[in-house]
């Protein structure tokens, strides 16, 4: 056992060490953020992580229809292609049956034989002609197919100083379809010497050339539409009302254009059929500017929606015949004006 002197214990070393203060540890602060500084985040900025924000949804939506767009305009132009392969097919089918048949004639010595070639040449090239299905016929020109779809119409002379006069076809809600030109002139005429020719040519807004009607030469006006013989227009030799004859090319009476009675104030012409069937009319009202004086005709025109666009053709122009006394006074003054111009203008040379 040790002495006491040896001996350390925890007290004695508690006792013999020198009481010292602690030093107080520093404090350690942590720098929160205040909440007035904190970000704010609005819902629309907020984007999820599966969007794709390289790709906006209307641009996507506008792309995709402009492809289908395309597409279907693509579709189109294949139709038509067909359509024009299947025309020109047709065509070469009957061009090639022309010049068989021509080369027959020329060349042929039996007449019988010749004539079952013939008319081999013709079921061929008819048998042609009906591989063209109804969708696929040639389209109209312009004008006709405005009119083909009217069942009623009015025409305005448009006013001019000169002599030949110029009208206006116009449909409704104020649309010219068709543009007329009427000429006048001489013609020596076998046992009835020099006659007035009158000649109407009428245009549409492409300027197709679709109606033309000579009057005066022949007993019987010809009215060609879009270059083929459509109808023959007579005045037949009345007493009391005025009479227009309009038959088809074959010379066979189909309409006829009825005027009032003599001595009637009013200028209404009636369509019938060969049956005395109204089924138009033509209403020539003239147009007054000033007292006394009439600037032209203001003419409107009915026929029902299915009749064939040859004689809505064909009564549009026979209105042109027509003349009423306002269009006599007119048509003299004009010519009376023209008739002084021109000697004035010899005189001064």
């Amino acid at each position: 056992m040790s002495s006491n002197d040896d001996t350390m214990t925890y007290q004695n070393l508690r006792r013999n060490l020198p009481e010292q203060p602690m030093m107080p540890t520093a404090p350690i602060y942590v720098s929160v953020p205040p909440v007035d500084n904190l970000p704010e985040y609005r819902r629309e900025e907020m984007v999820p992580l599966c969007a794709s924000p390289s790709l906006d949804a209307k641009k996507r939506l506008r792309i995709e229809a402009e492809i289908k767009k395309a597409q279907l305009r693509r579709e189109q132009l294949v139709k038509e292609r067909q359509i024009m392969e299947e025309e020109f097919k047709a065509k070469e089918m009957l061009l090639n049956a022309e010049l068989e048949l021509v080369q027959l004639e020329n060349n042929s010595v039996n007449s019988v034989s010749a004539q079952d070639q013939v008319l081999k040449l013709k079921t061929r090239g008819l048998n042609a002609n009906s591989r063209i299905e109804r969708p696929v016929e040639l389209p109209k020109p312009l004008g006709l197919e405005q009119l083909s779809v009217l069942d009623f119409l009015s025409i305005r002379q448009l006013v001019s100083s000169a002599v030949d006069e110029s009208y206006e076809v116009v449909a409704p809600e104020n649309v010219v379809i068709l543009r007329a030109n009427m000429s006048f002139g001489f013609a020596n005429v076998a046992m009835h010497g020099m006659r007035r020719v009158i000649k109407v040519d009428m245009f549409d807004n492409e300027v197709n050339e679709l109606v033309n009607l000579s009057a005066g030469a022949t007993t019987f006006m010809e009215l060609y539409v879009n270059g083929e013989l459509a109808a023959l227009i007579r005045r037949e030799p009345t007493f009391f009302k005025p009479l227009l004859m309009l038959h088809n090319s074959q010379g066979k009476p189909v309409l006829k254009i009825k005027g009032p009675s003599s001595g009637s104030n009013r200028n209404v012409f009636s369509v019938q059929t060969i049956a005395k069937v109204k089924i138009g009319a033509i209403d020539k009202s003239p147009v007054h500017v000033g007292p006394g004086y009439v600037q032209g005709n203001h003419t409107v025109v009915k026929f029902p929606l299915d009749l064939d666009v040859r004689f809505k053709a064909a009564i549009i122009a026979s209105s042109f015949l027509i003349m009423t006394q306002e269009t006599a006074k007119l048509r003299k003054r004009k010519v009376r004006a023209a008739i002084l111009n021109a000697t004035a203008q010899n005189t001064s040379n």
